[in-house]
């Protein structure tokens, strides 16, 4: 598994990004060999947990997992967990959520440069994996990311929307979320339309070692383990939208303005104006930073933000 092609085999990639990108979810059914190469569930310990070496103890490159369970509601509480804590969590029926993990195997970590290397703009590309005891799950949810599911072990039960609730959703949405009657003002405050999932339709499919499942942004989906653990990698395509590029490029007017960096909080009382007339400044130097601006100038300043240090990188690519 080295490549984007070979993940979505049989597909055609062309087919691919014509028929399924961005507009429709995916099931891919593969052979149990398929994810071979990547750690399985008995190997995943010792890669989270370092390794020793002649001299000298390598130690695990995940500092935290994100812990999820089932109350006594049905609700699905999360919280972050330490590694000391893995076993017991996940022994108590705790699935656990591992961030990053082709940093700390060198299959999984190819792999996501060679897909990355197919990627005409600089898109942070990660993986993450899944290890899911036998009757957990998840929150019903919908993501701001392009995922590939990839099922190393065991089997996953998934109930996943037939079209999007919010097309190219701008952040990650529970449903439980819909419940609360602030958020419902706001989203509607601000045009936000997030349809429930009775309204987009909800198909029922089981992942076995080897399927892939692709989900655009936006659709509905939760995954939930039977008698069996599950593990499965995903291959996470993060945001990056007009949005992204533009806010990402306009950081770079802040670095030229150090009046657009000025700290608001009693600015009228240090004799530095009134708020309003700051805001309403930043607002113009905003508006001729956009009127400058063109697809040339963006194109260009991703293909030169490679070389600047990860500090600097991290601040401009944040949106």
């Amino acid at each position: 598994m080295d490549s984007l092609d070979q993940l979505i085999a049989p597909i055609n990639v062309d087919d691919f990004f014509r028929h399924y990108w961005h507009r429709m979810p995916l099931h891919i059914p593969g052979t149990a060999q398929k994810f071979a190469r990547f750690p399985g569930i008995s190997e995943l310990p010792a890669i989270l947990s370092g390794r020793l070496t002649p001299g000298r103890w390598i130690g695990g490159q995940i500092p935290s997992a994100q812990a999820s369970f089932l109350d006594r509601t049905g609700k699905v509480r999360n919280f972050h967990a330490v590694p000391a804590m893995w076993p017991d969590l996940f022994n108590a029926g705790t699935s656990l959520c591992f961030p990053a993990v082709d940093h700390c195997h060198e299959q999984l970590k190819q792999f996501v440069e060679n897909v990355t290397s197919t990627i005409r703009l600089p898109g942070k590309v990660v993986t993450t994996c899944y290890l899911t005891p036998p009757s957990s799950g998840s929150e019903m949810h919908i993501d701001s990311q392009h995922v590939f599911f990839m099922q190393v072990a065991g089997k996953k039960h998934w109930t996943i929307s037939n079209q999007p609730a919010w097309e190219n959703s701008p952040i990650n949405f529970q449903l439980s979320m819909l419940d609360d009657a602030k958020v419902k003002a706001f989203l509607s405050s601000a045009g936000a339309v997030i349809r429930q999932p009775e309204a987009v339709g909800m198909i029922e499919l089981e992942l076995n070692a080897g399927d892939v499942l692709y989900l655009p942004p936006g659709f509905w989906h939760q995954a939930r383990t039977s008698d069996s653990s599950s593990l499965h990698y995903t291959l996470t395509f993060m945001p990056l939208s007009p949005w992204h590029l533009l806010v990402a490029y306009l950081r770079r007017t802040v670095l030229e303005c150090p009046s657009l960096r000025r700290d608001l909080r009693y600015a009228a009382q240090c004799g530095d104006g009134d708020t309003r007339d700051l805001i309403e400044a930043g607002i113009q130097q905003l508006k001729k930073a956009v009127d400058d601006l063109t697809a040339d100038n963006i194109e260009s300043f991703f293909a030169e933000i490679g070389s600047v240090n990860d500090q600097l990188k991290g601040y401009l690519t944040q949106a």
